[in-house]
């Protein structure tokens, strides 16, 4: 598959959705970020050709094309994991379409994990073992209080982590390198396939 002609791209080599950062009215996807979370985004700001792409082909396409089109991708990838927004984020025109997207990815059996400052998509999405949105919040206490049965975190940008909340406690933090598990208090590479596999990080299911 050309790298043209793909929208999931990998990280730590994880199957991923990218969109394009920024403010709506610039091309972006980001509602809700805020100027610290804008200048300190992984992204560094740049846009890239695929980004955009991937966001059309939400925008033009039916959902069962897309599911389609995902599954393909992935099993190109030999994978039955996808990351949702490694960068980039769910526009409110958009909600509804990547919710019953995320249902039916679900229900064929792939693994999920994304981030998100759409409320309104992490309020919709369900907390389950194999599928977790992680809401980003701007302290954490907000963080400590939003967490009841579903995942929060509060990117820590003085340390470059992420401090992911899960049942009003804190579970990990990660940085995108290496992830340390608070519940078993061990570090590790971050590679959500295998938080999954242990029910750690932001797949804790509060054990």
């Amino acid at each position: 598959m050309e790298i043209e002609d793909r929208i999931l791209f990998l990280e730590n080599g994880s199957p991923c959705i990218f969109f394009p950062v920024g403010k709506l009215a610039d091309g972006g996807t980001c509602n809700f970020m805020t100027d610290e979370c804008y200048e300190n985004c992984p992204s560094c700001g740049v846009v890239h050709e695929h980004e955009i792409k991937a966001l059309k082909y939400f925008k033009d396409n039916p959902i069962g094309e897309i599911v389609e089109r995902i599954m393909k991708e992935l099993s190109y990838f030999e994978s039955t994991f996808l990351g949702w927004f490694s960068w980039g984020d769910c526009p409110p025109s958009l909600t509804e379409k990547i919710v019953e997207i995320v249902r039916r990815l679900n229900e064929s059996g792939i693994i999920q994990n994304g981030f998100t400052r759409n409320k309104t998509l992490w309020e919709k999405i369900p907390c389950k073992n194999n599928l977790r949105f992680s809401l980003s919040v701007d302290t954490e206490k907000d963080a400590n209080v939003s967490s009841n049965s579903k995942t929060v975190c509060f990117p820590d940008i003085s340390r470059a982590e992420a401090r992911v909340f899960f049942d009003g406690k804190m579970r990990a933090r990660c940085s995108g390198y290496f992830c340390i598990h608070l519940d078993t208090n061990r570090t590790v590479e971050a590679d959500c396939e295998q938080c999954y596999a242990g029910f750690n990080g932001c797949f804790s299911n509060g054990g």
